[in-house]
């Protein structure tokens, strides 16, 4: 069999992990050939369902700031909503990184 991914060969390892994400559209060529296809919203699909959780935890936070519960320096605001811009873009730094202020309010 000869793996594909985005129409450039792979190896077996490449392409089980690949399709393992659930981000690519599966098609077979032939009776020899296997090809991956990105598959973006698929991808965005997913990290927006990841991303609500975190929304409910920024907006606690941004609540106890508002009523002064929280406090944050100049700096913490501008790295909070610098980090909040990329979580609103789907980017995945913002998951990797979520700030440890706003990852307290995020519930099990």
């Amino acid at each position: 069999m000869i793996y594909f991914i985005n129409r450039v060969e792979a190896t077996k390892e490449e392409f089980d992990r690949a399709f393992s994400t659930n981000f690519y559209d599966f098609k077979v060529i032939g009776e020899e050939k296997v090809n991956l296809i990105f598959n973006k919203e698929k991808k965005d699909n997913y990290l927006r369902e990841k991303r609500n959780p975190i929304l409910k935890a920024f907006d606690a936070y941004k609540g106890n700031v508002k009523y002064g519960i929280e406090t944050e320096t100049p700096e913490q605001h501008q790295m909070i909503l610098a980090w909040y811009e990329d979580l609103k873009e789907l980017k995945e730094r913002a998951f990797e990184n979520i700030p440890e202020r706003v990852a307290y309010y995020i519930q099990p």
